[in-house]
């Protein structure tokens, strides 16, 4: 790090091991160095792979904002236990509540990883894991499963006769798995919600929405900014609510945009909706 930043110039360092607070000591002394060798917040760190939240506590969380985190990213996968005890995920003494809290205490931002798309997911599950998150002040994740090769799950797949034929159909921008509770419409769509969400919660990070507002809510509310000179993204908004389908923009023969129906699963929206649609959404950062 001396020799890159000295050298290079190099001010952002990403942290690729998922597992480098697994030793919870081992990284409070790694980030005691970094603040030791080159001041506090004077580099920018992250940890884009994402971290177990089993792992964390606030000493930790405070000597990673010193060090030059700004964003800490969180493994959830499911808020399904099964679904985690299946995989064999830690577990931890304290909730996700208290960890979200205390990197608040920290003045962390949080994402918040959600694995969509594994064997014996259900949509129910995915669906109940984005509405939860969608409650929290954090951005949401989506990471699309993809079967990596010695793993327990990649054997469930290629048992099962749900691994594509070929291993550049394994990876997770293919949306590779479908079985018979989903399929890659299904991914693609809640894929898709995830970033509707993120809208949301930036309009109200900017203050532009009131936290807490639910969808019905929000219904009333961007009906009166549509049609005028408003965000376009409120447009889009108000036809993903209206329609219950996505669309995107395009520019016709003479150069205007207009949007165009996309092809989505309505199964996972209708879901959503119906599960969602008085529960409030909160922003993804404390004022």
């Amino acid at each position: 790090m001396v020799v890159c930043r000295d050298r290079y110039g190099i001010e952002l360092f990403d942290i690729e091991d998922d597992n480098f607070t697994f030793d919870r000591r081992r990284a409070k002394r790694l980030m005691e160095l970094i603040i030791k060798t080159f001041g506090e917040r004077t580099l920018e760190l992250t940890a884009m792979n994402g971290v177990s939240f089993a792992s964390l506590d606030e000493e930790l969380l405070r000597l990673m904002k010193r060090a030059g985190f700004r964003t800490v990213n969180l493994s959830l996968v499911s808020t399904d236990p099964l679904t985690k005890e299946r995989l064999g995920r830690p577990t931890s003494g304290r909730s996700f509540d208290e960890v979200l809290r205390d990197v608040e205490k920290a003045s962390l931002y949080a994402i918040v990883y959600a694995i969509l798309g594994m064997p014996d997911q259900t949509i129910d599950e995915m669906v109940d894991t984005v509405i939860t998150l969608m409650g929290k002040r954090v951005l949401i994740g989506p990471s699309i499963y993809y079967p990596t090769p010695g793993t327990p799950l990649f054997e469930k797949c290629k048992t099962g006769g749900i691994l594509p034929a070929h291993p550049s159909q394994w990876r997770s921008s293919a949306f590779p798995l479908e079985t018979g509770r989903f399929d890659r419409s299904d991914l693609v769509t809640l894929f898709r919600l995830a970033r509707a969400i993120h809208f949301v919660k930036r309009k109200m990070d900017q203050g532009e929405l009131e936290e807490g507002t639910t969808w019905m809510g929000l219904s009333k509310i961007i009906k009166e900014k549509v049609g005028g000179k408003g965000d376009s993204g409120f447009t889009w908004l108000h036809l993903l609510m209206e329609k219950r389908s996505f669309f995107g923009l395009k520019k016709d023969a003479s150069g205007k945009t207009v949007m165009f129906n996309v092809i989505g699963s309505k199964r996972v929206l209708d879901h959503f909706f119906d599960m969602a649609l008085e529960k409030p959404i909160l922003g993804s950062r404390s004022s």
